[in-house]
């Protein structure tokens, strides 16, 4: 299930984690976040790499961009420790960004060739869920029978669905 924003699709998640779907009593369903792969965990970057020379470039370059966190070193803050997470929209865009830049048709400043990165998609884990949530929430143990009707008449009062869909 999609909601039109996030703030609805937290409020849901908030208040509907076990509910019982009109029609089915007894029925209860599960409600948590969903776990797409929306992010990108980009290795091999050269230490000198900024935050602003990576995340401008790469918000421009490549639609759905929604947050991009380049790793410090701890030790020597002025150098980032070769690696950062980039969060996205949704599957889509993390999988058309990472044949962007795999490719080269995105190139990412001081790396030399896409071959010197290792790119992978990844799940945004609960920690991030909570910084940067997802308008899209899993709804499990659903009756088979269960009607979209039925889902957008419980999930509507939180805010409006843009898309209901069923396995």
């Amino acid at each position: 299930m999609r909601y039109a924003d996030r703030k609805s699709a937290v409020k849901a998640l908030d208040q509907l984690p076990d509910t019982e779907i009109l029609g089915h009593p007894d029925h209860r369903v599960r409600v948590q976040p969903s776990t797409s792969k929306n992010k990108l965990h980009i290795a091999g970057l050269p230490h000198s790499l900024t935050q602003e020379a990576l995340q401008s470039p790469l918000e421009t370059a490549l639609p759905g961009v929604q947050h991009v966190d380049l790793i410090m070193n701890k030790d020597n803050p002025s150098q980032n420790r070769g690696f950062c997470f980039i969060e996205f929209y949704n599957t889509e865009c993390a999988k058309a960004a990472k044949t962007a830049i795999s490719t080269g048709i995105v190139a990412i400043e001081g790396v030399p060739s896409p071959q010197d990165l290792s790119i992978h998609l990844t799940e945004s884990n609960q920690r991030d869920k909570l910084r940067y949530p997802s308008k899209n929430v899993f709804v499990g143990n659903l009756p088979d029978d269960a009607k979209q009707e039925d889902l957008q008449e419980v999930f509507g009062k939180y805010g409006e669905v843009e898309r209901i869909s069923f396995p």
